[in-house]
């Protein structure tokens, strides 16, 4: 039986209220599993005035908060959310109401405005993705394209979509599945990336294959050998700890690499795949050169490449937080670029999965 996900997107969204792609994506899965296939501002507005609690004040900051107190109840705008309209029954009282009018009018404009740049954002997705984008976006309205047939680049923008929202998913069988179908699909944007000569190994406790068995101290000392090298004297020290952490992989999830001849040090590449949204940012250092470099011997400067299922964009397609990065992102829109051109056997398996665990067909 499909996972009812529609049901869950009850649930408050964790997004602040600037965070655009965020709300992007709740948008887009509204419209995906909605019976009507449409979502508006308006109906944004409406969901973030039902959810937004009191005690929940994250979404907004402390100066809106602040801005809001000086603001009568009678005077509030609709379009606010209740958090604030209670918070102005409660301290407007003593405000200036000839300052609070003029207050009131720049908060709701702010927040009209952050409503705004969500759908501006879904616009500018729909120009990027081209075709495969399988949302159509007019204006202040999210409606879902209705085509006979579904275009394979579409399947695949779905189900990262999918991927994007696993905090929402119930059993966990379901976001196992999950995670690891787009673990498959990383791989397969890897080999791509990597020379045509290269070796792709997963290094993932998720498969817990051959070559890489055993406690984590044994699983580096192999890939170690892979490359021609051994484990540094740093590692070895700690081997006491590592012997103990049988699951773990140091933040490894694919490793490709050149073994040219038996010399080190060997050309390698290292990937990390995380659906994550919360966590994104701090798992690039997981395979940061100079952390793998003290654990493996004449490790070489190597591709640190971090696969996402979401969008990490501002309006003008640069990577959110550019100073931050420290690996090379690889997003929902490189993961459709790279797949321009799906061979029916993966976009019928993509089809598969979107109904059978779903319903979305």
């Amino acid at each position: 039986m499909a996972f009812d996900l529609a049901a869950a997107l009850d649930n408050k969204p964790t997004y602040k209220l600037d965070d655009q792609n965020g709300w992007a994506d709740f948008v887009e899965l509204k419209v995906l599993l909605q019976d009507d296939h449409l979502c508006t501002v308006s109906d944004l507005a409406d969901i973030i005035n039902e959810q937004q609690s009191p005690a929940e004040p994250n979404t907004f900051s402390a100066e809106d908060m602040a801005l809001a107190a000086l603001v009568e109840q009678d005077n509030a705008d609709p379009d606010i959310p209740h958090v604030l309209t209670e918070q102005m029954a409660e301290w407007g009282a003593d405000g200036d109401l000839a300052v609070g009018c003029s207050v009131h009018a720049e908060l709701s404009d702010s927040f009209r405005s952050q409503l705004d740049s969500v759908f501006s954002m879904l616009k500018m997705r729909e120009s990027w993705c081209g075709k495969v984008y399988p949302f159509h976006c007019e204006r202040s309205r999210l409606e879902l394209c209705k085509t006979r047939g579904e275009m394979p680049g579409r399947l695949l923008y779905k189900f990262l979509l999918l991927c994007s929202a696993i905090r929402l998913f119930g059993p966990s069988s379901i976001l196992q599945r999950t995670t690891a179908l787009f673990e498959q699909w990383c791989e397969r944007a890897f080999l791509q990336l990597i020379p045509a000569q290269a070796t792709c190994v997963h290094f993932g406790t998720a498969t817990d294959g051959d070559p890489f068995k055993g406690n984590l101290y044994a699983r580096i000392t192999k890939l170690a050998q892979t490359l021609n090298s051994e484990t540094t004297k740093r590692l070895d020290r700690d081997i006491r700890d590592l012997e103990k952490a049988h699951g773990g992989d140091h933040g490894i999830d694919l490793v490709g690499y050149c073994r040219l001849d038996e010399a080190p040090p060997t050309p390698v590449a290292f990937a990390q795949c995380t659906c994550s949204w919360h966590h994104w940012e701090e798992k690039q250092f997981e395979i940061s050169n100079s952390r793998l470099k003290g654990c493996i011997e004449d490790l070489p400067t190597c591709a640190e490449y971090l696969f996402v299922p979401f969008m990490l964009r501002k309006l003008n397609q640069h990577f959110l937080h550019e100073s931050e990065l420290v690996t090379c992102p690889i997003d929902r829109l490189r993961l459709l670029n790279l797949f321009r051109n799906i061979e029916l056997p993966l976009a019928q398996e993509l089809s598969v999965f979107l109904h059978r665990e779903f319903g979305i067909r």
